[in-house]
């Protein structure tokens, strides 16, 4: 049901993004000299990517929950 609820293309429009912003933000922070944005430059990519996670658990938690009540 995840691999489903990550069929939707606005989410898999997000994971491309979020890995774009990931690879972009650490090659311009592999420029800094003092090397402390290098630390930071991930984070942004990585919060996109945790949202499609969430959005997509839930949609499969949500799916499966109305599949078990049509059982019933």
């Amino acid at each position: 049901m995840v691999k489903a609820a990550l069929d939707d293309l606005m989410l898999k429009v997000l994971i491309v993004c979020a890995f774009f912003s990931i690879i972009v933000d650490m090659s311009f922070a592999a420029g800094d000299p003092t090397g402390q944005k290098l630390k930071t430059a991930w984070i942004e990519g990585f919060a996109i990517l945790t949202a499609v996670a969430v959005v997509s658990l839930f949609s499969a938690w949500s799916d499966y929950n109305k599949e078990k009540q049509f059982l019933e």
